[in-house]
């Protein structure tokens, strides 16, 4: 049985150490029979998918605390504290709205605008109370 060079392909007789055709020594296990019983099978190419364009949808991120917050203590500053409840309101809710700018996919922009709306009327009315009743 001959066997097959692995270098050069060539067939090398029995016996042989080293290939005729190039030098190269003679494989061991390797014959022309495994060659034409288990022929190579050719490697197909890889099929590539094709990029997908298209644009993630946005995402709608959660309620922003600080707006919430703002238009609980507008609130609770129309019931007791008016001025103090209404800074938190107005300072909590202009803080949510400068969030809202860098996130706009963040919720809570209604409420924001309330707090900053309902604190901005508590401090007035609290200014004005205080004002009417020194006046007395």
């Amino acid at each position: 049985m001959a066997k097959v060079c692995n270098a050069c392909g060539n067939v090398i007789n029995d016996g042989d150490a080293f290939c005729k055709a190039c030098g190269a020594s003679a494989p061991v296990a390797a014959t022309t029979d495994s060659f034409v019983n288990n022929p190579v099978q050719p490697v197909q190419p890889v099929q590539q998918q094709p990029y997908n364009q298209t644009q993630p949808q946005p995402v709608k991120g959660k309620t922003v605390g600080t707006a919430i917050g703002a238009l609980v203590c507008g609130i609770i500053g129309l019931l007791i504290l008016p001025i103090p409840m209404g800074i938190v309101a107005l300072s909590l809710g202009l803080s949510a709205l400068n969030h809202l700018k860098s996130f706009p996919n963040d919720g809570g922009k209604g409420m924001a605008i309330a707090g900053v709306v309902i604190g901005s009327f508590n401090i007035i009315y609290g200014v004005l109370a205080l004002v009417i009743a020194l006046g007395k």
